[in-house]
Formats: structure tokens, sequence, C-alpha cells
């Protein structure tokens, strides 16, 4: 049961739930056709692409990093075990952001794709959980490979269960380098 797509060129990146990641050729888009498979430990949620690897956030399986270079031989390059239920990821620079369900979200270096490793973490007020995260205006704010510390980031997150009215909540999450982005709830 597809989840969520990623595309690069002729192909459609799939998480695909316990199916794990799905590589769809559609350069033919009357007539896609599965390319490669990678079936992964957990619950395929998510999908997210930095060449030349698919980051898949994987529920119970935390973060795994697949690479793609090969799209008809998907390979696992990396993983990195989240403590919650990984249901999204987004990118930027070198860093994977996990949305981690009652874990909140985890930051995840991923300078080396081989070798991620967890690097911060921020935990929701109130026992909400982050089902998502999705950074806004991501192209213009990154480029593959820099982070630039003075521009503003804005990353919006899903919570559940859902704020009452009038909560706010806020939290900030730094990188080991220095960069910093603001988490806001509010209802």
């Amino acid at each position: 049961s597809a989840r969520d797509v990623a595309a690069r060129g002729s192909y459609a990146y799939v998480a695909d739930g316990t199916s794990g990641l799905q590589v769809i050729d559609v350069s033919l888009p009357t007539t896609p056709t599965r390319v490669g498979l990678l079936n992964t430990p957990g619950f395929a949620y998510d999908v997210a692409l930095s060449d030349p690897c698919a980051y898949v956030a994987d529920g119970g399986g935390g973060l795994q990093v697949i690479n793609v270079s090969y799209p008809t031989t998907p390979t696992l390059a990396g993983a990195s075990d989240t403590l919650g239920v990984a249901y999204g990821v987004a990118l930027g620079g070198s860093y994977a952001y996990m949305a981690d369900g009652w874990q909140g979200v985890r930051v995840v270096d991923v300078s080396s794709p081989g070798s991620p490793i967890e690097v911060g973490a921020y935990d929701p007020p109130d026992k909400w959980g982050v089902r998502g995260i999705y950074y806004a205006d991501a192209p213009e704010v990154f480029e593959q490979g820099i982070v630039n510390p003075n521009e503003e980031v804005v990353i919006e997150i899903n919570i559940y269960p859902p704020a009452k009215r009038g909560i706010t909540g806020r939290g900030t999450e730094a990188t080991p380098n220095g960069v910093s982005a603001s988490i806001a709830f509010i209802r």
C-alpha cells in the first residue's frame, strides 16, 4: 500500500508499507513499470531523495538509507534506529529530520549515508506525537550539500492528538555545527 512517493528523472520511489521501497520506471507515463524493490525491516511511511540515496521513514525500522545509484538494484547503505515510530522524513543539508511519533522530532546526521547518527531531538510538550515533517520552501532554503545558517528555515510538523484551541508550544532544535530551527505548535 503506497504511502508516499518521490520522483527524480525517469523514476518514482515509493514508500510502500510492508513492501519497503519500490522503484518505478515512469519514462513512459502510460505504462509505469516496477524495476526495483528493497524490502525494509519496518513499515515504509515516507521517502525523501538526495543523490545517490533514498531516505525512508520506516516505522519501527527507523531511518533506512538506501543507495539508488542503480535503480534496478537498490541496496541498503545504512540505518539509524529511532526511539519511536518513524512516520516522516525531511532532508536539509547533511541532516534528516524524522517525525518519530511519540518520540517527537529526531535529527540524524546523514553526511556519511553509510553511518547515519542521531545528533539531536525535540520532544513535543503535553505528550504530543509527531506524524509528519516538511520543509516549507526547501528548494529555496537548502541547496544540495549546503546549509545556509543565515537564512530562515521553516519546519512544519503534524502533531497528534490535535492541540486544543489556545495551546502554544515552542522549541528550538540545533545541530552540532550551530544551525538551528525553531519549532512552534499553535492551535
